[in-house]
């Protein structure tokens, strides 16, 4: 198989790459690139057309970088397998490494998704730094970004969210951005470069490929170019955001006094769409749209907004204040091996730990509608029962929900104070946690109809 240094593209992915790495200022000559290749034709693409530049003197050195994910079994085998076979055609340097997806997303409470794209740039980052690359480039072309704009436009999210996939986010950047997914195939054909295809990729139980398959096309038929319409509208949408970022910061400057201290009248005479994104910036980086709205709101009726972080935002003597938060005493590190009849006592707070049969739960369950967020398998159990305070990192698979579930996540949505969260008892077994109190028991002890001894944590003063 050969691999000519310079591709003979069509019109299209040489030329549009090309002027978009010009245009946004991507590469310099003396860039050293490592680029993410899963094997898929949009990286495989990249990474011919990186080799080719190099060989034209116009980048430093490029090196690939592949994560082993640990799903699809044998497919993933097969694309490292290939990954390779193509970087020792190309005599480009190859870094692989391999990751237990599955596994580390039901450690973090993440969907499958959420967590290979956390540790796929977790990796890319890691080899950056270490081996001294300037840029990682990633293979997102203008398809992608009609499916991430569409995404966003499901999602409700804002202008920020119209500008789609940004061209360069620190070091990473995104070379064929203004290259359709057709052209990509195309260079791959003119080129002989070989791919793989991801089976998922046919799987519209993704919302991605669904959008891809059922509305794309659909909206093609509305536009045939719908991809350079789709790309005019995030070019669009970027610079406004842009423009309107700067405008909030500089209205920011204005209104402040000290450090942490605003005059609210300069924000509360701008124009709304800035107020409301200078608030947000001001509210941090972990802030959402309802902090900025209820800082908003406080501007005029006065009061005080709970903001991330545990800070605070206070009207007071004509002054906008940030107060940052108090230090919570600490709660000291509790774990106990417990038996069924077993009392603990957590910061003042007796729970009792019972095992029961069918008759005397659902005695109990016409008293306390609740408790089934408190009660497990009993026969399910292994091993030896825990009873700890939260450690990072916790997440276990909430019966009824859809994959795994920090206790961070749990906590918010079942509206626990962060300043109780360390007092909560978490009920383990030697396969893991069973259930986090008041939050409902791990899929895997869930009682069914099959069940005839539960085992139950209550609280004695009944909360």
């Amino acid at each position: 198989m050969s691999y000519p240094q310079k591709g003979k593209a069509p019109p299209g992915l040489e030329d549009k790459a090309a002027e978009f790495v010009r245009r946004e200022d991507l590469l310099r000559p003396d860039d050293r690139v490592l680029a993410a290749v899963s094997g898929g034709a949009d990286s495989v693409a990249l990474l011919h057309w990186l080799c080719a530049e190099c060989a034209a003197g116009r980048l430093a050195g490029v090196a690939a970088a592949h994560l082993h994910h640990g799903l699809r079994a044998e497919e993933a085998d097969r694309d490292e397998a290939f990954v390779r076979s193509f970087c020792e055609k190309l005599g480009v340097p190859l870094y692989v490494r391999r990751e237990d997806v599955g596994a580390r997303a039901r450690e973090a409470g993440e969907g499958i998704e959420e967590a290979g794209r956390r540790l796929r740039y977790a990796f890319f980052d890691d080899i950056a730094h270490t081996e001294g690359f300037d840029r990682v480039a990633t293979a997102h072309t203008l398809s992608d970004n009609v499916e991430t704009l569409l995404l966003h436009l499901a999602r409700g999210s804002g202008v920020r969210g119209l500008g789609g996939i940004r061209p360069l986010l620190g070091r990473r950047i995104r070379p064929l951005l203004d290259v359709t997914r057709e052209e990509v195939e195309a260079y791959c054909r003119e080129n002989a470069v070989p791919f793989v295809t991801d089976s998922t990729n046919f799987d519209t139980a993704y919302c991605r490929n669904l959008l891809r398959h059922k509305a794309v096309p659909a909206l093609r038929r509305v536009n045939p170019r719908l991809e350079e319409a789709a790309g005019r509208l995030a070019r669009a949408a970027r610079r406004d955001d842009d423009c309107l970022e700067t405008l909030a910061a500089a209205l920011l400057d204005e209104a402040r006094l000290a450090e942490d201290v605003f005059d609210p009248a300069p924000l509360a005479a701008s124009h709304e769409a800035l107020r409301l994104r200078a608030l947000r910036r001001l509210a941090g980086e972990e802030a959402e749209e309802r902090h900025a709205a209820a800082l908003d709101t406080l501007l005029t009726v006065g009061g005080s907004v709970n903001l991330p972080g545990g800070r605070t935002a206070l009207l007071a003597d004509g002054r906008l204040q940030i107060r940052p938060a108090v230090p919570r005493a600490a709660v000291p590190y509790f774990e106990w091996t417990i038996r069924p009849g077993e009392r603990c006592e957590i910061c003042g707070r007796i729970y009792q730990i019972a095992c029961v049969s069918l008759e005397e739960y659902e005695k109990k369950k016409k008293i306390h509608k609740n408790l089934l967020k408190n009660t497990v398998n009993y026969d399910k159990i292994s091993g030896d029962l825990v009873v700890r305070q939260r450690l990072p990192g916790d997440a276990y698979h909430p019966m009824g929900r859809q994959g795994g579930k920090s206790l961070k996540k749990l906590f918010n949505e079942a509206k626990i104070s962060p300043e109780i969260r360390d007092t909560i008892p978490i009920l383990c077994d030697s396969a893991g946690i069973l259930l986090a109190y008041g939050c409902g028991c791990d899929e895997r002890v869930r009682p069914d109809e099959s069940t005839r001894r539960f085992l139950i944590i209550t609280a004695e003063d009944g909360r």
